[in-house]
């Protein structure tokens, strides 16, 4: 299940329902304009056609590319004013949406893209799950040890995915 903000309105997309949550906080089918943005924000679905590029088939992301190179001369990606999509052999590496705001100019829907997903924000160290969840010192790093708790070791340091951790402590 991904979450997405579509202009102030909260929507869940699972597996391939897309539900809108409701003024009483039920969850509902969303309206189908705003269930394709969200599936599309969800699967990173980025196309580039005529010097534009477009999140979906039909919702074109408003912009201002220009390339950008390092200093030995290397291709590094096209880059706006805040916003980056990382170049792997000329595509472009899916970067999830948060947060969108949509408008119109004539017949196109435009999508301003507020604030990107960190994949790290899913990702806890054994520390900040104690911290979090309230847990003794070393109570996060054991059950990582005696592999009670799914976890990956990154350096000295265990991580732990923030979904994890709230299903066994949360």
């Amino acid at each position: 299940m991904i979450r997405v903000e579509i202009d102030n309105m909260q929507f869940e997309v699972r597996s391939r329902v897309v539900l809108c949550a409701s003024e009483t906080g039920e969850w509902k089918t969303a309206p189908a304009g705003y269930a394709a943005l969200a599936l599309a924000a969800a699967l990173g679905d980025y196309t580039e056609r005529d010097d534009a590029v477009y999140l979906g088939d039909h919702h074109q992301v408003f912009v201002h590319f220009y390339d950008e190179w390092d200093a030995q001369g290397r291709y590094v990606g096209k880059r706006d004013s805040g916003l980056t999509f990382p170049m792997r052999a000329g595509i472009v590496c899916p970067m999830r949406p948060r947060r969108l705001l949509t408008g119109r100019i004539g017949d196109v829907v435009i999508v301003n893209i507020l604030e990107f997903d960190d994949p790290l924000d899913g990702v806890m160290s054994t520390s900040e799950v104690e911290k979090y969840f309230g847990l003794a010192e070393g109570t996060a790093k054991k059950a990582a040890q005696r592999r009670q708790i799914s976890a990956r070791k990154s350096g000295g340091t265990w991580l732990i995915r923030r979904d994890d951790a709230q299903v066994r402590w949360g």
